[in-house]
């Protein structure tokens, strides 16, 4: 599950991926609730690899089965950032994967790095 900053940036990743023979699927403010839907039903059957997103799907969203998020948009909310990485880490005991792959490409706001954001986490919550 890929987290996008812009409706541009997930286009041009969406096409970067599909003209290398990767699926993907979108979620955007653009599509209509319909269109979304389809696309999500996609992701979960696994039609596509990977769900690209834009302001969308970062609560409430359940797919046990991620086994990798990709944050490539800015946040400088701790909470917002967790919700986001929340969306695969929902472990074994969880019926989810047993491991999940954490990329970012963003600034993580008032932290310096990531582990000092989890460190964060770990004393907070």
């Amino acid at each position: 599950m890929l987290f996008a900053s812009s409706i541009e940036q997930a286009s041009c990743l969406h096409l970067m991926f599909s003209l290398n023979g990767i699926p993907t699927s979108l979620v955007n403010g653009k599509l209509t609730k319909h269109e979304q839907n389809i696309n999500i039903e996609k992701f979960l059957k696994n039609s596509t690899r990977i769900l690209i997103v834009v302001d969308k799907l970062t609560t409430g969203f359940d797919d046990p089965q991620i086994d990798c998020v990709y944050m490539s948009r800015n946040t400088t909310s701790p909470i917002l950032f967790n919700q986001i990485v929340g969306r695969g880490l929902r472990g074994k005991v969880m019926g989810g994967t047993e491991n999940c792959l954490i990329y970012t490409d963003i600034n993580i706001g008032v932290f310096k790095n990531l582990d000092e954001l989890f460190n964060y986490y770990n004393l907070n919550y």
